[in-house]
């Protein structure tokens, strides 16, 4: 992944146990196959496993829109049988966007 241009942990609450999951947000960059398209890549690690992922877009925006998306909705599926908070205690992902 190239530069992370931002970071967040999370706290997931399965019973009595407590995992937690790091999402890390990389720079938006062209695709090096000359077709002008867009990807924004992100990780998400838990302990020792990652998953490296990307999303592409029309442009740089567009990209990182969908990476958060994507890491929303990746991020909420863990969170099935137990909460899934930041670390400040707000539960949830802070990655949603209000319905326009």
């Amino acid at each position: 992944m190239n530069d992370v241009v931002a970071s967040r942990e999370y706290v997931l609450e399965k019973g009595t146990q407590k995992v937690q999951l790091v999402l890390d947000l990389g720079t938006p960059a062209k695709r090096p196959d000359n077709t002008g398209a867009w990807y924004c890549p992100f990780v998400i690690r838990q302990g020792d496993k990652a998953r490296e992922l990307s999303a592409d877009g029309v442009d740089a925006l567009h990209a990182l829109t969908l990476a958060l998306s994507a890491a929303d909705t990746i991020l909420r599926s863990r969170s099935v049988g137990g909460p899934l908070r930041m670390m400040d205690g707000t539960e949830g992902t802070g990655l949603a966007w209000p319905n326009a």
